[in-house]
């Protein structure tokens, strides 16, 4: 009988392969629900990750071992569903030992830099083609003034003059003037790195509240409003997750002023000089008073200065560092 039993075992072995159980901790770190902690695991295929339908995680927390000694929580009722225990190094230092399942996590993400705004500007400004101007022979200017048309010389060698004025402020006009808004600068985040040590239960059940080193956390994935008990809440996540807010344009409204350049010319009185090579030039900014020429000039044109580009001013930026597979711990030391 005893050899027809053994027979039986070794056929069952021959068709059905090796059979084994393991515990099965889901990809949150938590045993099933159903608190079933067998898998089959000579199926041919790899070890359960956890009960059908488990929600998939980016960065999942390791397995711990459901049997760890949870005295040092103070949770008389037990772990609130989701949470499981582990070790914290917040330094992101090494777990006690090769009995821990490491992951390497992130807190404290900021961001430091980057998501900046910037305008792109277009159309222009463009100042009136004449301007009101005035000349003296003294230190006043004549009351009368003489309209020209911008880069038009104008001969003067009759009246000797040696002073000049702007007598009328011109403003420029704009033309299909806009400003589009660019995207954000890349993000800059800066990061502390910690760890979180998942014990197996070779580590016994003093893994968590009796290890030396670390901190003892409970943690559950999400970002959790508040722990349970009087434990100590951090978020960690997967990595930083940084975002800028989009970016905005107001373009300038107010048109600028427009200023000229006179560009003075002399010889001493000959009448033939206009505005050419045989003369001596002075250029000389315009403004609203009376300015000495510094010498008796024969000639004369202006023109405009450059009236700007259109002005933009960029608003929005900024951001956010953010986490991705955001996880909280609940810690008691």
């Amino acid at each position: 009988m005893r050899a027809l039993r053994a027979w039986a075992v070794i056929g069952l072995l021959a068709a059905g392969g090796a059979i084994g159980i393991a515990c099965s901790i889901d990809e949150s770190g938590l045993a099933p629900p159903d608190g079933s902690l067998v898998d089959v695991i000579g199926d041919g295929g790899p070890p359960s990750d956890g009960p059908i339908g488990d929600v998939a995680n980016d960065v999942p927390l390791p397995p711990t071992c459901p049997t760890t000694d949870l005295s040092c929580f103070g949770l008389d009722g037990g772990l609130p569903e989701g949470w499981s225990p582990y070790l914290y190094e917040p330094d992101g230092g090494a777990c006690p030992s090769n009995a821990y399942a490491a992951k390497q996590l992130v807190t404290n993400t900021q961001l430091t830099g980057g998501c900046a705004c910037s305008c792109t500007g277009t159309g222009s400004w463009t100042c009136p083609p004449t301007a009101d101007l005035t000349g003296g022979m003294g230190p006043t200017c004549n009351p009368g003034f003489v309209v020209i048309e911008a880069g038009v010389c104008q001969n003067v060698v009759a009246f000797g003059l040696d002073h000049i004025e702007q007598t009328q402020t011109a403003t420029a006009v704009g033309s299909a003037l806009a400003c589009d808004a660019g995207t954000p600068s890349a993000p800059v985040v800066t990061s502390d790195q910690v760890t979180l040590c998942g014990a197996s239960c070779d580590a016994g059940a003093s893994a968590v509240c009796g290890a030396n080193g670390g901190r003892a956390c409970i943690a559950a994935d999400g970002v959790q409003p508040a722990c349970p008990g009087s434990l100590t809440r951090i978020v960690v996540g997967g990595s930083a997750d940084p975002s800028c807010n989009a970016c905005s344009c107001t373009t300038q409204t107010n048109a600028p002023t427009c200023a000229a350049t006179a560009h003075l010319y002399w010889t001493g009185g000959d009448t033939d000089i206009d505005c050419d090579d045989a003369g001596t030039e002075k250029d000389l900014g315009l403004t609203s008073a009376c300015q000495p020429a510094g010498h008796k000039y024969d000639s004369y044109f202006f023109t405009w200065n450059d009236a700007g580009a259109v002005g933009c001013t960029p608003g929005g930026g900024g951001g956010d560092a953010g986490l991705a597979s955001p996880k909280t711990l609940c810690c008691a030391n």
